[in-house]
Protein backbone atom coordinates (compact mmCIF):
# COMPACT_ATOMS: atom_id res chain seq x y z
CA UNK A 1 0.00 0.00 0.00
CA UNK A 2 2.82 2.96 0.91
CA UNK A 3 4.55 1.45 -2.17
CA UNK A 4 1.26 2.31 -3.99
CA UNK A 5 1.07 5.45 -2.61
CA UNK A 6 4.36 6.68 -3.50
CA UNK A 7 3.73 5.54 -7.18
CA UNK A 8 0.32 7.50 -6.79
CA UNK A 9 1.92 10.57 -5.53
CA UNK A 10 4.96 10.57 -8.42
CA UNK A 11 2.27 10.37 -11.09
CA UNK A 12 0.41 13.45 -9.54
CA UNK A 13 3.66 15.41 -9.45
CA UNK A 14 4.41 14.40 -12.86
CA UNK A 15 0.82 15.72 -14.13
CA UNK A 16 0.98 19.30 -12.37
CA UNK A 17 4.56 19.56 -13.63
CA UNK A 18 3.57 18.67 -17.30
CA UNK A 19 -0.19 20.45 -16.67
CA UNK A 20 1.92 23.40 -15.54
CA UNK A 21 4.24 23.48 -18.46
CA UNK A 22 1.47 23.25 -21.05
CA UNK A 23 -0.80 25.86 -19.97
CA UNK A 24 2.21 28.16 -18.97
CA UNK A 25 1.85 31.92 -20.69
CA UNK A 26 1.82 32.57 -24.33
CA UNK A 27 2.71 35.67 -25.97
CA UNK A 28 0.15 35.86 -28.86
CA UNK A 29 -1.40 38.67 -31.35
CA UNK A 30 -3.25 39.54 -34.20
CA UNK A 31 -3.49 42.44 -36.90
CA UNK A 32 -5.73 43.55 -39.01
CA UNK A 33 -3.90 43.87 -42.01
CA UNK A 34 -0.30 41.63 -43.08
CA UNK A 35 0.24 43.28 -46.32
CA UNK A 36 -0.18 47.23 -47.84
CA UNK A 37 1.95 49.51 -49.63
CA UNK A 38 3.18 53.04 -48.97
CA UNK A 39 3.16 54.11 -45.47
CA UNK A 40 1.23 52.07 -44.03
CA UNK A 41 -0.24 51.80 -40.73
CA UNK A 42 -1.18 48.86 -38.55
CA UNK A 43 -3.45 48.00 -35.37
CA UNK A 44 -1.53 44.85 -33.11
CA UNK A 45 -3.91 43.07 -31.13
CA UNK A 46 -2.64 41.47 -27.79
CA UNK A 47 -3.99 38.16 -27.49
CA UNK A 48 -1.67 36.96 -24.82
CA UNK A 49 -2.70 34.36 -22.52
CA UNK A 50 -1.16 34.39 -18.55
CA UNK A 51 0.28 30.97 -16.63
CA UNK A 52 -2.55 29.26 -14.97
CA UNK A 53 -3.48 31.42 -11.83
CA UNK A 54 -1.79 34.59 -13.10
CA UNK A 55 -3.20 37.43 -14.96
CA UNK A 56 -1.99 39.60 -17.71
CA UNK A 57 -1.16 42.42 -15.16
CA UNK A 58 1.23 40.30 -13.93
CA UNK A 59 3.47 40.91 -16.68
CA UNK A 60 5.03 43.58 -19.29
CA UNK A 61 4.61 43.28 -23.04
CA UNK A 62 7.44 44.91 -25.06
CA UNK A 63 6.10 45.17 -29.07
CA UNK A 64 9.33 45.48 -31.62
CA UNK A 65 9.14 46.38 -35.00
CA UNK A 66 12.04 46.58 -36.82
CA UNK A 67 14.14 49.47 -35.28
CA UNK A 68 11.51 50.42 -32.75
CA UNK A 69 10.43 49.14 -29.36
CA UNK A 70 7.77 50.33 -27.06
CA UNK A 71 5.93 48.63 -23.97
CA UNK A 72 2.20 48.03 -24.33
CA UNK A 73 -0.16 46.05 -22.61
CA UNK A 74 -2.83 46.30 -25.05
CA UNK A 75 -3.70 46.87 -28.64
CA UNK A 76 -0.90 49.47 -30.13
CA UNK A 77 -0.34 51.00 -33.79
CA UNK A 78 2.25 51.75 -35.81
CA UNK A 79 2.70 53.11 -39.61
CA UNK A 80 5.83 51.54 -41.21
CA UNK A 81 7.76 53.74 -43.99
CA UNK A 82 7.52 52.88 -47.61
CA UNK A 83 10.27 50.82 -48.84
CA UNK A 84 12.10 50.98 -52.17
CA UNK A 85 11.56 47.20 -52.66
CA UNK A 86 9.20 44.89 -51.53
CA UNK A 87 10.03 43.76 -47.96
CA UNK A 88 9.21 41.44 -45.22
CA UNK A 89 9.25 43.21 -41.67
CA UNK A 90 9.19 41.49 -38.60
CA UNK A 91 6.87 42.14 -35.49
CA UNK A 92 7.84 40.19 -32.10
CA UNK A 93 5.74 40.74 -29.12
CA UNK A 94 7.51 39.77 -25.49
CA UNK A 95 5.41 38.86 -22.39
CA UNK A 96 7.55 39.40 -19.40
CA UNK A 97 6.66 38.30 -16.08
CA UNK A 98 7.37 41.56 -13.50
CA UNK A 99 8.46 39.51 -10.40
CA UNK A 100 9.77 35.73 -11.60
CA UNK A 101 13.03 36.83 -13.78
CA UNK A 102 13.27 34.34 -17.01
CA UNK A 103 9.67 33.84 -17.31
CA UNK A 104 8.92 35.67 -20.86
CA UNK A 105 7.36 34.27 -23.92
CA UNK A 106 7.53 35.53 -27.68
CA UNK A 107 5.64 35.28 -30.40
CA UNK A 108 6.63 37.06 -34.18
CA UNK A 109 4.82 37.51 -37.19
CA UNK A 110 5.38 38.96 -40.83
CA UNK A 111 4.25 42.32 -42.32
CA UNK A 112 4.50 42.64 -45.84
CA UNK A 113 4.97 46.74 -47.40
CA UNK A 114 5.69 46.94 -51.20
CA UNK A 115 6.46 50.21 -52.70
CA UNK A 116 3.57 52.21 -53.97
CA UNK A 117 2.82 51.45 -58.22
CA UNK A 118 4.27 54.95 -60.42
CA UNK A 119 2.04 56.08 -62.17
CA UNK A 120 4.09 59.41 -63.44
CA UNK A 121 3.69 59.09 -67.40
CA UNK A 122 4.67 61.88 -70.44
CA UNK A 123 4.35 62.25 -73.98
CA UNK A 124 7.11 60.28 -76.02
CA UNK A 125 6.51 61.31 -79.38
CA UNK A 126 4.03 63.22 -81.84
CA UNK A 127 4.52 62.80 -85.32
CA UNK A 128 3.54 66.65 -86.59
CA UNK A 129 0.57 66.94 -89.19
CA UNK A 130 -1.29 63.84 -86.90
CA UNK A 131 -3.21 63.30 -83.97
CA UNK A 132 -1.12 60.54 -82.89
CA UNK A 133 0.32 60.39 -79.61
CA UNK A 134 2.48 58.15 -77.57
CA UNK A 135 2.51 58.70 -74.09
CA UNK A 136 4.55 56.58 -71.67
CA UNK A 137 4.97 55.55 -67.88
CA UNK A 138 7.35 55.82 -65.30
CA UNK A 139 9.13 52.92 -64.68
CA UNK A 140 7.82 50.41 -62.63
CA UNK A 141 9.64 49.11 -58.91
CA UNK A 142 12.33 46.76 -59.73
CA UNK A 143 10.25 43.47 -58.88
CA UNK A 144 9.00 40.58 -60.45
CA UNK A 145 5.15 41.93 -59.90
CA UNK A 146 2.82 42.48 -62.53
CA UNK A 147 0.88 45.83 -62.73
CA UNK A 148 -1.75 46.92 -64.62
CA UNK A 149 -2.07 49.91 -66.67
CA UNK A 150 -5.45 51.76 -67.02
CA UNK A 151 -5.31 54.83 -69.18
CA UNK A 152 -8.23 57.33 -68.80
CA UNK A 153 -9.44 60.35 -70.99
CA UNK A 154 -10.46 62.58 -68.00
CA UNK A 155 -11.98 65.01 -70.50
CA UNK A 156 -14.74 62.35 -71.58
CA UNK A 157 -14.86 60.30 -68.79
CA UNK A 158 -14.12 57.28 -70.62
CA UNK A 159 -11.11 54.39 -70.51
CA UNK A 160 -9.18 54.57 -73.26
CA UNK A 161 -7.16 51.26 -72.92
CA UNK A 162 -6.08 48.59 -70.46
CA UNK A 163 -3.07 46.82 -70.14
CA UNK A 164 -2.77 43.73 -67.56
CA UNK A 165 1.29 44.16 -68.10
CA UNK A 166 4.09 46.80 -68.88
CA UNK A 167 4.21 46.60 -72.97
CA UNK A 168 7.66 48.10 -72.99
CA UNK A 169 10.67 46.49 -71.92
CA UNK A 170 14.06 48.22 -71.62
CA UNK A 171 17.86 46.54 -70.73
CA UNK A 172 20.21 48.57 -68.85
CA UNK A 173 22.91 47.00 -68.33
CA UNK A 174 21.90 43.79 -65.84
CA UNK A 175 18.76 45.39 -64.95
CA UNK A 176 15.51 45.11 -66.96
CA UNK A 177 13.43 48.55 -66.78
CA UNK A 178 9.65 48.00 -67.66
CA UNK A 179 7.32 50.75 -68.68
CA UNK A 180 3.83 51.40 -69.97
CA UNK A 181 2.92 52.76 -73.64
CA UNK A 182 0.08 54.16 -75.24
CA UNK A 183 -0.29 54.95 -78.70
CA UNK A 184 -3.13 56.68 -79.20
CA UNK A 185 -5.09 59.21 -82.05
CA UNK A 186 -6.97 61.83 -80.96
CA UNK A 187 -9.99 63.07 -83.44
CA UNK A 188 -10.60 66.24 -84.73
CA UNK A 189 -13.09 66.86 -82.64
CA UNK A 190 -10.36 67.00 -79.60
CA UNK A 191 -8.40 69.27 -80.46
CA UNK A 192 -7.54 71.52 -77.39
CA UNK A 193 -6.79 71.13 -74.08
CA UNK A 194 -7.62 67.79 -72.36
CA UNK A 195 -6.58 65.63 -69.31
CA UNK A 196 -5.49 62.18 -69.64
CA UNK A 197 -4.81 59.73 -66.57
CA UNK A 198 -2.91 56.83 -65.68
CA UNK A 199 -3.94 54.01 -63.03
CA UNK A 200 -1.11 51.77 -62.08
CA UNK A 201 -2.12 49.05 -59.53
CA UNK A 202 -0.66 45.52 -58.70
CA UNK A 203 -2.86 42.42 -57.80
CA UNK A 204 -2.29 43.46 -53.76
CA UNK A 205 -4.51 46.22 -54.33
CA UNK A 206 -1.83 49.37 -53.81
CA UNK A 207 -3.28 51.25 -56.28
CA UNK A 208 -1.50 55.07 -57.61
CA UNK A 209 -3.01 57.77 -59.98
CA UNK A 210 -1.59 60.35 -62.34
CA UNK A 211 -2.99 63.48 -64.11
CA UNK A 212 -1.93 65.99 -66.54
CA UNK A 213 -3.49 68.06 -69.23
CA UNK A 214 -1.62 68.92 -72.72
CA UNK A 215 -2.46 70.46 -75.98
CA UNK A 216 -3.85 68.13 -78.26
CA UNK A 217 -3.08 69.88 -81.92
CA UNK A 218 -1.43 69.13 -84.98
CA UNK A 219 0.76 71.88 -85.15
CA UNK A 220 2.60 73.92 -83.06
CA UNK A 221 1.00 76.04 -80.35
CA UNK A 222 2.87 79.46 -80.03
CA UNK A 223 1.66 81.66 -77.16
CA UNK A 224 0.34 85.32 -78.43
CA UNK A 225 1.67 86.61 -74.81
CA UNK A 226 3.65 85.97 -71.43
CA UNK A 227 3.96 87.46 -68.26
CA UNK A 228 7.11 86.56 -66.50
CA UNK A 229 6.58 87.98 -62.90
CA UNK A 230 7.35 84.92 -60.62
CA UNK A 231 3.39 84.79 -60.25
CA UNK A 232 3.16 80.92 -61.57
CA UNK A 233 1.37 81.94 -64.48
CA UNK A 234 2.41 82.18 -67.90
CA UNK A 235 6.03 83.36 -66.84
CA UNK A 236 7.65 81.32 -69.45
CA UNK A 237 7.26 81.44 -73.14
CA UNK A 238 6.43 77.84 -73.94
CA UNK A 239 5.24 75.46 -76.89
CA UNK A 240 4.17 72.34 -76.57
CA UNK A 241 6.64 69.52 -78.58
CA UNK A 242 6.56 65.80 -78.87
CA UNK A 243 9.72 65.80 -76.35
CA UNK A 244 11.63 64.09 -79.15
CA UNK A 245 12.69 66.34 -81.56
CA UNK A 246 15.28 68.61 -81.75
CA UNK A 247 14.07 72.59 -82.04
CA UNK A 248 15.72 75.39 -82.77
CA UNK A 249 13.96 78.73 -80.98
CA UNK A 250 15.44 82.44 -82.18
CA UNK A 251 13.54 85.62 -80.52
CA UNK A 252 14.79 89.16 -81.74
CA UNK A 253 13.57 92.62 -79.94
CA UNK A 254 11.70 95.34 -81.79
CA UNK A 255 14.98 96.04 -83.52
CA UNK A 256 15.66 92.98 -85.15
CA UNK A 257 18.19 92.13 -82.61
CA UNK A 258 18.42 88.39 -81.34
CA UNK A 259 18.29 88.22 -77.77
CA UNK A 260 17.61 84.54 -77.51
CA UNK A 261 17.88 81.42 -78.95
CA UNK A 262 18.63 77.29 -78.17
CA UNK A 263 18.87 73.97 -79.67
CA UNK A 264 16.84 71.62 -77.45
CA UNK A 265 13.31 69.29 -77.24
CA UNK A 266 11.82 71.97 -75.04
CA UNK A 267 10.81 75.33 -76.35
CA UNK A 268 10.83 77.23 -73.90
CA UNK A 269 12.21 81.50 -72.53
CA UNK A 270 12.48 82.86 -69.28
CA UNK A 271 12.35 86.32 -70.50
CA UNK A 272 16.09 87.07 -70.12
CA UNK A 273 18.04 88.41 -72.65
CA UNK A 274 20.97 85.84 -72.53
CA UNK A 275 23.84 88.23 -73.15
CA UNK A 276 23.51 90.58 -70.48
CA UNK A 277 21.11 88.38 -68.00
CA UNK A 278 18.60 90.97 -67.87
CA UNK A 279 15.04 90.80 -67.85
CA UNK A 280 13.67 91.57 -71.22
CA UNK A 281 11.97 94.63 -70.95
CA UNK A 282 8.04 94.81 -71.59
CA UNK A 283 6.71 94.72 -75.50
CA UNK A 284 6.62 93.22 -78.63
CA UNK A 285 8.79 90.61 -79.60
CA UNK A 286 9.69 88.36 -82.84
CA UNK A 287 10.67 84.43 -83.35
CA UNK A 288 11.47 81.67 -85.30
CA UNK A 289 11.52 78.06 -84.91
CA UNK A 290 12.37 75.32 -86.99
CA UNK A 291 12.90 71.66 -86.32
CA UNK A 292 16.61 70.70 -86.46
CA UNK A 293 15.35 66.60 -86.25
CA UNK A 294 12.53 64.52 -87.02
CA UNK A 295 9.51 65.63 -89.40
CA UNK A 296 10.63 69.55 -90.69
CA UNK A 297 8.01 72.12 -88.77
CA UNK A 298 8.44 75.67 -89.08
CA UNK A 299 6.91 78.49 -87.65
CA UNK A 300 7.33 82.63 -86.95
CA UNK A 301 5.21 85.52 -85.77
CA UNK A 302 5.41 87.94 -82.76
CA UNK A 303 4.27 87.61 -79.02
CA UNK A 304 3.78 90.27 -76.39
CA UNK A 305 5.89 90.24 -72.80
CA UNK A 306 3.61 92.23 -70.05
CA UNK A 307 5.54 93.21 -67.24
CA UNK A 308 3.81 94.26 -64.07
Amino acid sequence: MVRLLRYIGVFLFLACFVWHSISGQVANFSMDTTMGCGSLRVTFFNTSVPDGGETLDEYDFYWSFANNTRRDTSSVSHVFSSPYRDTLIVVTLTMRHKNIEGKTATHSDTIRIRPLPNAWFQIVDHPWDTLIYTFRSGKAPSDTIVYRYTWRDVTANRTIRVHNNANAIENSGNRVIRRDTLIHAFTSNQVGYRTLQLIVSDWYGCSTRFDTSFLISPTLVVPKFFTPNGDGRNDYFFVQTNGKDLFRLEIFNGKGQRIFHSVSQSIMWDGIIETSGQPAPAGTYYYYIESTTGTPVRAKGFFVLFRE
